[in-house]
């Protein structure tokens, strides 16, 4: 198809890489990148833990992203090939198939013109041109979608299932989120051309199950992938908004669902009028499928179901695309043959009006819809008058072609721009964090720079044992994100769901993180000879033992602040074996009012008003007594008064509150800030953004660490070497009981082996990985096993042998259970 081809080549020739500058280069490229990184490093197909990640996680929270995609497996084998340039060849490749398949699925129940101009409105909708370049997950499984449905018909046809069954697997492993809207359109489909008489009786529970058995074993196939994502996904995202059940089911007819908008179908308005007249018309097949799509489409609970409850949102209904050209194209045949059914016709039209007429005032898209709307009138008087019945084929898909280019041209600025691309991808930096990884020590290491860079690299591991502390994910660690707000680590992204960079210097210390690799400000940093590495050595070691531990409990009932100076001073387990002295303070400082021309802060009844267009920078002074604190923990809470993002930086640590309007809302409604101090420091600047906003409760504390106890609780580093992407092992020679201590955010899946006894894992410092350990020496082992991998993998091995039998067999088995 040149269509894919053609607007590839326009993204690229403007100086830009096929892909956006938000999750494409973010998440969709940098996990596949990794997954290969890990397959080279443990020559394991199947992995199941990402130690670099996120301080470690189960890596099925990032099955999403293409864990066993098998559009990603080709790449394994060009290691030489930048993930990005692998990702862009293989969504317009993606792309140009989507045509193909639709093509040769279509001209089975239309003529071929028809199918072609189905195919057209395919890989023209708004939603494929746009995701094919930015959230690839949201359309790279329609070629298996369209194979699907060329099964379902060799199956109703021809008795054989081996084509229905193979790509239903195939789409689940290329994303198991859209192959629940697609496993509901093949049963549909299936349903709508499946010759059964309603009723309850032996052979209608027959014929169901008939419809039914090739998907369920597909689904068995693939279990050795969804076992472990469901048994991840039950510790994972918890914030599920409620809605009634009013909501639920009251009809939703937004038009954004199926014109020009890519979080729905983006298609024309010739879709709604198609949709509508099959639903209305006699012929029962079509009909039933009209029906069940219209149904689907407007009842709120298919979307929240096929958005796993999360949410209602319309991008769930992309996998219905394929059933939409389908109408598309008997409808365009129905008309240019003058086969129409009058009064459906006429009372489609009707229902498209009324809709239009309801949304008018919520539809963004009011421009493409006049011109659609007045160019298929023109296009179809013209079709129904004259002898030239292909007019309103052909100008429809001129029409929908070019709304297609238009909607590309107003993203072109959400792409990533080559020159960017580079600065990501730089050889330098990439060669000094190889050399440090090199050194074999149990430390992280991390990347630093401006904002860009913060976004870009919160998922990017350079070289396997990098190990970051960062992640962006669907699905995270609940511990390790529980933690992070506890203590009070300041949030610079709108996304809640984003554990992002930080320069929390006590953080940094805590994790582990030894080395920051980049140009970071506010910072000192000693040079090497081609990047700038910044080296704490009296960082946190990954894994260490101590006697130095106090109670949870106590722990617990701490202020956001003393939490930090605590667990540079001890280990939070469930036994207290000394006091913990806290050295912290209130003390008297306060931001100064501000007026100019960008706006005013002024104090109002212990409030602070802010109203600026602007973002201003504050100077606040510190006390003599103040300057010889260790460090300043800030915290205020913020009053968003005209809902909107609000950003605040305190010696360049940034805190963020997203607008409410925002897809994931952070509601970091309290700012925490932690910054050193020296003697040199009279002052710190607070830079407070633009907006309108009230800021309240705001404190300073003064902070020291005892440096003495600090050394003392790190003096037992233990080195543990990675046997496989689930198994670390190590030495460790203690003198009296001690506990073992990691900065591995905790999780159900992991054991610890004592000289191969199994130990109790436990959870420390308020959300890791540790456990009790007996004195003398002793060989350790940490394993992670992935939750559910043993049963879904013998779930897929039966599976697999009942398709093969069926394979084998093929129809005969359909004509024994007939």
């Amino acid at each position: 198809m040149i269509l894919p081809i053609l607007i590839t080549m326009y993204r690229i020739s403007a100086g830009y890489i096929a892909g956006s500058r938000i999750d494409w280069i973010s998440q969709h490229t940098v996990f596949p990148d990794y997954f290969r990184q890990l397959f080279y490093e443990t020559g394991n197909m199947l992995p199941q833990y990402a130690l670099e990640l996120g301080g470690g996680q189960n890596i099925y929270n990032f099955a999403y992203y293409g864990l066993f995609n098998p559009l990603f497996l080709p790449s394994y084998l060009l290691p030489f090939m930048k993930m990005t340039t692998y990702v862009e060849v293989m969504m317009t490749i993606v792309w140009i198939a989507d045509g193909i398949l639709a093509f040769l699925w279509l001209k089975k129940h239309v003529e071929e013109k028809y199918a072609f101009a189905g195919a057209i409105f395919l890989i023209g909708s708004v939603a494929v041109v746009y995701h094919t370049a930015a959230q690839i997950m949201f359309v790279d499984y329609i070629p298996f979608l369209l194979l699907c449905l060329m099964g379902c018909d060799a199956y109703i046809e021809k008795k054989k299932c081996n084509l229905l069954m193979v790509s239903i697997t195939l789409m689940i492993l290329t994303s198991f989120y859209y192959a629940i809207g697609g496993i509901l359109v093949v049963e549909i489909y299936l349903f709508s051309r499946w010759k059964v008489k309603l009723g309850v009786n032996r052979r209608t529970s027959l014929e169901f199950w008939k419809m039914l058995y090739p998907i369920l074993l597909s689904i068995g196939a693939a279990a050795f992938y969804l076992v472990p994502v469901f048994c991840t996904m039950q510790g994972g995202r918890s914030d599920k908004p409620s809605f009634s059940i009013f909501e639920l089911v009251t009809p939703d007819i937004s038009l954004t669902k199926f014109l020009y908008h890519p979080y729905g179908m983006g298609l024309s308005i010739v879709a709604i009028v198609a949709l509508l007249y099959y639903s209305l018309q006699k012929e029962l097949t079509k009909k039933k499928l009209a029906i069940m799509v219209v149904i689907v489409t407007v009842i709120p609970i298919f979307s929240w179901a096929l958005n796993g409850g999360l949410y209602i949102r319309d991008k769930s209904l992309i996998p219905i695309l394929p059933l939409m050209i389908f109408f598309i194209a008997s409808f365009l045949e129905t008309i240019e043959k003058k086969e129409w059914e009058h009064k459906a016709l006429v009372d489609a039209v009707i229902l498209t009006v009324l809709v239009v007429a309801i949304e008018w005032k919520q539809f963004g898209g009011k421009q493409f819809l006049f011109i659609d709307v007045s160019l298929i009138l023109i296009l179809l008087g013209v079709t129904i008058s004259s002898k030239f019945r292909y007019f309103l084929r052909f100008g429809t898909l001129i029409f929908f072609a070019c709304i297609s280019f238009v909607q590309q041209c107003n993203t072109m600025s959400q792409l990533t721009d080559v020159k960017t691309e580079q600065k990501i991808y730089n050889k330098d930096t990439e060669n000094v964090v190889k050399n440090l990884v090199s050194q074999k020590e149990n430390y992280r290491i991390e990347q630093r720079g401006d904002s860009a860079a913060g976004k870009t690299n919160m998922n990017r591991v350079l070289s396997s044992g990098q190990n970051i502390t960062t992640v962006y994910s669907s699905i995270e660690n609940a511990y390790y994100q529980k933690f992070r707000k506890e203590i009070g680590l300041a949030q610079s992204s709108r996304n809640k769901l984003v554990a992002d960079s930080s320069y929390n210097p006590l953080f940094l210390r805590f994790m582990g993180v030894k080395y920051l690799v980049g140009k970071p400000s506010n910072i000192d940093y000693i040079s090497t000879k081609n990047a700038n590495v910044i080296e704490n050595t009296k960082t946190a070691p990954m894994f260490y033992l101590t006697n130095q531990t106090m109670a949870y409990q106590a722990y617990k009932n701490l202020p956001w602040y003393q939490k930090q100076i605590a667990l540079m001073q001890t280990a939070v387990t469930n036994q207290n074996n000394q006091s913990v002295e806290l050295k912290s303070k209130e003390v008297a400082m306060e931001i100064p009012e501000y007026q100019g021309t960008g706006g005013s802060v002024t104090w109002k009844r212990e409030m602070l008003e802010v109203s600026l267009k602007k973002a201003v920078l504050i100077e606040i002074p510190l006390s003599a007594n103040d300057k010889i604190s260790e460090y300043l923990f800030t915290e205020m809470s913020v009053e968003n008064k005209k809902n909107q993002d609000i950003t605040i930086a305190l010696q360049g640590e940034k805190n963020r509150l997203s607008s409410k309007n925002s897809n994931y809302y952070n509601g970091n409604e309290n700012f925490h800030f932690t910054t050193k101090l020296d003697s040199n420091h009279s002052s710190v600047m607070i830079r407070l953004g633009a907006g309108t906003y009230n800021l309240k409760d705001i404190h300073f504390y003064a902070g020291q660490i005892n440096e003495e106890a600090n050394t003392m609780l790190y003096s037992h580093p233990v080195l543990m070497n990675r046997q496989d992407d689930y198994k670390l092992t190590g030495e460790y020679f203690n003198m009296t009981y001690s506990w073992f201590i990691t900065s591995l955010p905790y999780d159900s899946g992991y054991k610890i082996m004592i000289d191969g006894k199994e130990m109790k894992t436990k959870i420390v410092n308020g959300g890791f990985l540790g456990t009790d350990v007996p004195a003398g020496k002793h060989e350790i082992r940490v394993e992670y096993h992935t939750p559910g991998r043993t049963f879904g993998g013998i779930v897929t091995m039966i599976s697999l042998l009942v398709m093969l039998g069926i394979g084998v067999g093929n129809g005969k088995i359909y004509e024994k259970i007939s």
